[in-house]
This record gives structure tokens, C-alpha cells and sequence, in this order.
């Protein structure tokens, strides 16, 4: 019972456990739940994909050693609340072969004379998903004992399924006994080979309605960049370059038992072993363009830092796969508020039937923009213009009168001849920040001006998507268009006190001259040309 008290259906119904309705209707109070938690944030709840196979479909099984209430030797688990051992006699889930192999462990323990003092405390059985092969995997405190050998060697002829034994102390690397120490198995068509200790799908045929959900939300081209954040034994990496995709990025936190990209002759698999926060800002230093970033975490959900990091990379879609929905509302917020992303589609996909294992797939598309502004919207650099100007803190803002100035209207007067640029950043069809540069000479100076062939730049965002690094992007842009068109520095002006005064020290404008309170700020660009 301890499965269902935390299943989040309970938080729908309020009285009962979802064990005690039909499968049916599990699955409508699971879509019911899905929905009252991401309506506001999401364009579209879908309803949970339930199993097909109710049955024997659990092909990794975990399993304790102890004794019954009878004192009688007994497999079962260990209950988390009451922190006791249980027996189990059978279990409608796990895979026949299993059952088969844990009736013979019981019954071998009796023959054996080991049934009371039985050495192994926990037994791990990974069984290949499309032919009868299993590997076992029996934890042991202390040395093996030759009576145990016994047993086991009696179990293996009992059993030509069994291809490997292998005995593990709990902490130090698992030795062989006999036969293999990793098992070869197959999802969506690729092969693994997996150790006891694999975290791979323990019901592999859900597993692949899973992971080919994911893949028609993820919308992988050819040519497209992907980067595979997390996600088990890089199973989205090998699909996406499946599909087509030109690199992927395989950023797992601890060495891999294999390469599973050369296990099936796949190419063009960059792999990353360690601090996954680390390795995205590598990437983004370079300057490495994403289509598709895959993000799978523990139930704890990402950690703000290495959201942080993902932003950075400013993928084009993000998918996310969760196991709790909490952290993952939690992580979508951040991502939506601190980014520019809409969450198009959340899809639960049942993987355990009666209970509260539920994965969600999250699908965000980036929709922020930035493009040339179009020449029938020059008019909008009025606006942005007024935008800004820099008003001290405590001060009322001028009136838009103060746009007629002079000084100030030669920044968008007649906009359009040469040497005029402008960028815009665009939100879901909506204008929300503009960068534009012009030249001016020593008659006509603007306030940062620095040679009548640099040109001086213009910046604005609007008040709600301030801070969330779009100034950055459109500077960083507008850098690049000044470069290919043969332009070897810009400049600006900036208040002394304004905050934005550091962002331009962090994109390399250098204080070239200071004009009472304010900076003139000089970017040199790279490859100057002029």
C-alpha cells in the first residue's frame, strides 16, 4: 500500500486509493489530475497513455530474502514505511521466467539446507525483453560459502535461461561467478548491454511508447543539433540521430558500462561524463546551436543552476521528461518566466499499472525571435527610442514631447539610409525589444558618438522582458551584422549609474571617453574589416 499512498490521483478522488478503481478509470483520474495542474501553464493536457499489457510485463525484478511469519525462508521486499521484510509469494507483474526462477531459489534453499540461514540478503533478475535469457545478481554481505556455490550451480542447470551470475558486496564492483556479467537487450530497435545494476526500463514495451511519444513531440529534422541531458543510457541521443539529426551531445553524470552509440554503429555522438551544468555553459561558450535539448532528472526535478545553464544554450525545443510532477511544474514556471518558451503539450504515459509510476513529457518551443526590422515598422523606434532613455531612480519619465529634441530625434529621423540597421526581438507575434544602429559625423554627434564611421547603437527592451538576457542576445546579433557588413567597432552611450553599464562591460565595450555623467563605450568586433 505504500506505492499507492503517494500516487497523485488521491489528491483527485480524496477518499480512496486508485488501486481500487478500474484501470479506466485510474487513467481518467490520472488525466484529470495532469489537467489541474497544467492548464494555466500548458497550450494542451493530453490524456495519460495507459498499458496494453497488464501482465507479466515487469522484466527487471528486485526481490528480498527473509522469513515469513512462520519462520519459514521466504522471498518478498522490504517495506519503506515499517521498515520490515515482507513475503511475497507471487506477483501478477513480474515476467513468468521470474516467478519460475524465485519458486526454484525457494525451493533449492530447503534442499540445500540454507532455507534459515540463507546468505543472500537481495537478488536482482534482468530478463531480455524478446527471448527467455535472464541475468542474476545476488547481493551478499560476507564471503560465499561453498554450500551456497552449490546452490547456485544447481539453480543454473535448473534454468538454462540463466546466462550470467554475478555476487555483489552492495558497494564494491559486482564480481562474476558464472556465465556473463552484462546481458544484451533491444528498445525502439537499438541494442544495450546492460550490468545488474542498469537503470534501463524494467517494461520495455511501455518503455518504447514512451520514448517514441517523445520523439513525435521533439519534431527531430535532418541536420538538426541535439543535446541528450540525463536521459537513460542516451536512448534519445541513438533515436534522434536516427531520425536524422546531424550531432548530438550526450551529457550523462557518470562513466557508461558501454558506448552505446558504436554498440550500434552510430556516428557523430559527442559524449560528456560529469557536471552536466558544466558541460551545457562549455557548449553555449562556443557558441553551439540546439534544436532539441533533452532533459530527464531525478524526482528532486533540475536544480535553478543547471536550468540556468540550459537557457544559456537557448534551445529551439526543450522536451522534459518527469517522474514528479511537483518539481516539474516547479522547473516549467522557471523556464517559461526566465526564458522564452511556451509549454505546448504535457503527456502522461502510464509505466506501472495500480500505482503512482507515472511519467510526464513536457514539450516547450522557444518563441522568442529576433529578426531585421521590416520597413513598415520604422514607426516602432519611437516608441523603443522613449524606451530608452535613462530615467533615474525617484524620477518622474519625460513626456513623449521629448522625442521631438533634436538630440534625440536624429536617432530615428528618416531611418533607412545608409548605414542604417535595426533588429527587432519578437514574442509570439509581438514586438518587444529593437536595437538599431546609424552613423552620424562631428556636425550632428549623438551621445556616443566616437569616429562618423563607427556606428552608434540603440537599445530597448520593454519593462516585462527586461533581465531575462535578451539585450545580450540582441547586441550579440547586432555585433554579427555589423561584422559581415564590414564595420570594425560600435559604440554607445550609457549613464554612469545605470545597471546596464555592466552588461556592456560583459560584452567587451571598452570606456573609450567620459562625457560628464555618462560613458562612451567602443566594442572592437572580431576580424575588423574597416
Amino acid at each position: 500500500m505504500e506505492t499507492y499512498a503517494k500516487c497523485p490521483a488521491l489528491r483527485v478522488c480524496g477518499h480512496c486509493p486508485l488501486m481500487e478503481h478500474p484501470y479506466h478509470k485510474q487513467l481518467e483520474l490520472q488525466s484529470a489530475y495532469l489537467r489541474t495542474q497544467f492548464a494555466e501553464l500548458a497550450s494542451c493536457v493530453e490524456p495519460v497513455i495507459g498499458m496494453q499489457q497488464m501482465e507479466g510485463f515487469l522484466h527487471y525484478v528486485e526481490v528480498h530474502f527473509g522469513l515469513d511469519w512462520r519462520g519459514k525462508f521466504a522471498s518478498g521486499l522490504i517495506s519503506t514505511r515499517q521498515n520490515q521484510f515482507i513475503a511475497l509469494r507471487a506477483c501478477m507483474l513480474r515476467h513468468p521466467l521470474a516467478e519460475r526462477i524465485l519458486r526454484s531459489i525457494n525451493r533449492l534453499a530447503s534442499t540445500h539446507g540454507i532455507d534459515t540461514s540463507f546468505p543472500a540478503t537481495k537478488l536482482t533478475l534482468r530478463i531480455r525483453s524478446n527471448q527467455e535469457q535472464v541475468l542474476l545478481c545476488f547481493t551478499l554481505p560476507e564471503r560465499i560459502e561453498s554450500t551456497f556455490s552449490s546452490f547456485l550451480y544447481a539453480l543454473r542447470r535448473e534454468h538454462t535461461e540463466i546466462v550470467g551470475i554475478v555476487l555483489s558486496d552492495g558497494e564494491c564492483k559486482p564480481s562474476t561467478f558464472w556465465g556473463r556479467s552484462a546481458i544484451e537487450d533491444s528498445l525502439c530497435s537499438l541494442k544495450f548491454s546492460l550490468p545488474p545494476s542498469s537503470d534501463f526500463p524494467s517494461c520495455p514495451s511501455q518503455a518504447e511508447v514512451l520514448y517514441m511519444k517523445v520523439m513525435e513531440l521533439a519534431q527531430v529534422q535532418d541536420g538538426d543539433i541535439v543535446i541528450d541531458c540525463c536521459t537513460t543510457h542516451g536512448i534519445l541521443t541513438l533515436l534522434s540521430m536516427r531520425e536524422g539529426a546531424s550531432q548530438s551531445y550526450l551529457l550523462q553524470e557518470f562513466t557508461p558500462y558501454c558506448d552505446e552509440a558504436a554498440l550500434n554503429g552510430i556516428e557523430h555522438v559527442e559524449r560528456f561524463v560529469g557536471n552536466n551544468e558544466k558541460h551545457l555553459r562549455q557548449l553555449a561558450k562556443r557558441g553551439q546551436r540546439c534544436n532539441t535539448l533533452f532533459l530527464s532528472p531525478s524526482e528532486e526535478g533540475c536544480e535553478r543552476s543547471l536550468l540556468d545553464s540550459v537557457l544559456t544554450i537557448n534551445p529551439g525545443r526543450i522536451i522534459y521528461l518527469s517522474r514528479q510532477e511537483r518539481t516539474l511544474k516547479r522547473d516549467l514556471q522557471y523556464l517559461v518566466q526566465n526564458g522564452f518558451y511556451q509549454v505546448e503539450v504535457i503527456q502522461g504515459v502510464d509505466m506501472h499499472p495500480h500505482s503512482a509510476n507515472l511519467q510526464v513529457i513536457a514539450s516547450l518551443k522557444h518563441v522568442l525571435s529576433i529578426r531585421p526590422l521590416w520597413r513598415r515598422e520604422y514607426p516602432l523606434l519611437g516608441h523603443f527610442l522613449y524606451e530608452a532613455i535613462y530615467i533615474a531612480e525617484g524620477e518622474a519619465p519625460p513626456p513623449l514631447s521629448v522625442l521631438e529634441d533634436p538630440s534625440l530625434s536624429h536617432y530615428i529621423q528618416d531611418f533607412g539610409r545608409d548605414g542604417d540597421y535595426a533588429l527587432v526581438a519578437e514574442v509570439q507575434d509581438k514586438v518587444v525589444g529593437a536595437v538599431w544602429v546609424r552613423l552620424f559625423d562631428s556636425q550632428d554627434p549623438g551621445y556616443g558618438y566616437f569616429t562618423s564611421e563607427t556606428p552608434e547603437l540603440c537599445i530597448a527592451i520593454e519593462e516585462p522582458f527586461r533581465n531575462r538576457g535578451l539585450g545580450r542576445q540582441l547586441i550579440e546579433e547586432m555585433c554579427q551584422v555589423l561584422l559581415h557588413a564590414g564595420y570594425g567597432k560600435v559604440s554607445l552611450s550609457v549613464q554612469k549609474e545605470s545597471r546596464a553599464y555592466r552588461l556592456y562591460q560583459s560584452l567587451d565595450f571598452l570606456v573609450a571617453e567620459e562625457r560628464g555623467d555618462a560613458y562612451v563605450m567602443v566594442r572592437f568586433l572580431q576580424g575588423e574589416r574597416r
